[in-house]
């Protein structure tokens, strides 16, 4: 199922590149609607998959790049990972949700959007020096979300919006509220609304 919005068009053929942003929310529940800052978000560019969450004693660390294999296959805790672009891909990270989406009552969404190459290489560089340093989990200032927020805002070379943000952008429920503002900075749908796709729950269709 898909939200408003358009695709990335023609991206790469115009000299640009796809970035990937996954939410991942907990079913639609008592739990989702009191506890607004759970869930997940992470980021594909040029290729991997990136994102953050609270490791051993509080530290941050690798996620879903952590546990998983770049085809997006769960990985052999014992077996360690290169970081910095060694883990999983951008199709692992959709290879995963898919899993997920099938054997979960949680809810998905992919947004696409077409930016331009020098923005991609900010985001990109953004979370390589992320993974060098990756500092203390924060549930309001350093969680999956603010570095994916933080990571795309930074961008210098591309603007995708110029909306106000929603205000509670530091959770995935409400960093989604501003994605459905976002816009495609590159290609050939430069200026039209990205498309949110909402995976449909496989597990509550059974």
């Amino acid at each position: 199922m898909t939200q408003g919005g358009d695709d990335v068009g023609e991206c790469e053929s115009k000299g640009c590149t796809v970035l990937t942003i996954i939410i991942n929310l907990p079913a639609y529940t008592e739990t989702r609607l009191k506890h607004f800052f759970v869930g997940h978000a992470g980021v594909g560019v040029n290729g991997e998959f990136y994102d953050y969450g609270r490791g051993h004693k509080g530290n941050g660390e690798p996620w879903w790049d952590n546990s998983h294999n770049n085809d997006g296959s769960a990985r052999n805790p014992n077996k360690a990972v290169e970081r910095g672009g060694k883990g999983l891909t951008t199709e692992g990270a959709i290879n995963v949700i898919k899993r997920l989406n099938k054997i979960t009552d949680e809810d998905f969404f992919v947004i696409k959007t077409c930016i331009c190459k020098e923005g991609a290489d900010e985001v990109e560089a953004y979370w390589k020096k992320l993974y060098k340093n990756l500092g203390k989990y924060d549930n309001t200032k350093s969680n999956c979300t603010t570095h994916v927020r933080d990571s795309i805002a930074g961008m210098t070379k591309c603007i995708i919006t110029k909306k106000k943000p929603f205000g509670l952008d530091f959770y995935p429920q409400g960093y989604l509220m501003d994605l459905k503002n976002f816009t495609h900075s590159c290609g050939s749908n430069q200026g039209k609304k990205v498309k949110i796709e909402h995976l449909e729950n496989k597990a509550l269709l059974k």
